[in-house]
């Protein structure tokens, strides 16, 4: 399956193609906030299942844990918590419609939403110009 992919290289040395399609995924899970937290649910899984699919493929085509390693680790540092906290944010939905809530608990999901986006701006850099050279 992974043989068959063609990507286009010219696209990936740019940030803004990372931060973009980080940034929706970031978007569709934080959104679960407002819908009881089911794509927010959905979109963790399948994003486990595909970095586990990659990482297994990756392995059987001859690459070393380690290389795996420096090739995520990089900007995985930021990106994994910026999912992470979108998550968090999305997982409120759970909660969202069954609690009161003031001022203080909607400035913190606008905060915590600022801060995926930050994270995710940080983590288009190194993927774009650290990660992928490696």
């Amino acid at each position: 399956m992974f043989q068959t992919i063609k990507l286009d290289l010219t696209e990936m040395d740019n940030w803004w193609f990372y931060f973009s399609s980080n940034s929706l995924t970031c978007l569709f899970i934080m959104a679960g906030i407002f819908i009881y937290a089911i794509p927010t649910i959905f979109l963790l899984i399948f994003n486990g299942i595909i970095i586990g699919i990659t990482v297994v493929a990756t392995v059987d085509q001859g690459a070393s844990i380690e290389q795996i390693i420096l090739a995520l680790l990089p900007h995985g540092i930021l990106e994994v918590p910026a999912i992470i906290i979108a998550g968090m944010v999305g997982l409120k939905g759970l909660t969202f419609y069954h609690k009161e809530k003031d001022r203080l608990y909607y400035i913190k999901i606008i905060k915590s939403a600022a801060f995926v986006f930050f994270l995710l701006f940080l983590a288009s850099f190194i993927e774009a110009y650290i990660s992928v050279p490696i």
